[in-house]
């Protein structure tokens, strides 16, 4: 019998010794995507060419704000075609391009 327990101990010992250790590793799950969305905004859009005339002299400038660059000027009283709006701001067509004249001083007409 002491034989016996003798030899389960040095088993239970060698086992213990030789059994190898497992890895364990945590997986970082990611957080659900998420999708900034930023706000959009649609400028006024004028369905038809309109017309308008200036009530007083006009600069015309490169963008729909008084910080953009002034590609000319209209005159008091000049008949203008207005192709959109933006804001403040009606669309305009000058020399070939496109200008921006704000509508504070467009007073619109039938044609």
């Amino acid at each position: 019998m002491n034989k016996t327990l003798s030899s389960l101990v040095i088993a239970l010992a060698l086992s213990t010794s030789v059994v190898p250790t497992l890895a364990v590793s945590a997986t970082t799950v990611p957080k659900a995507a998420t999708t900034k969305v930023k706000a959009v905004v649609k400028s006024k859009t004028v369905s038809k060419i309109q017309y308008g005339v200036t009530t007083s002299i006009l600069n015309i400038r490169t963008g729909a704000s008084t910080s953009d660059s002034i590609l000319g000027k209209y005159a008091n009283k000049t008949k203008i075609a207005i192709l959109g709006r933006t804001g403040s701001f009606y669309k305009v067509s000058y020399s070939g391009k496109t200008g921006y004249v704000s509508i504070k001083y467009v007073k619109l007409t039938t044609k």
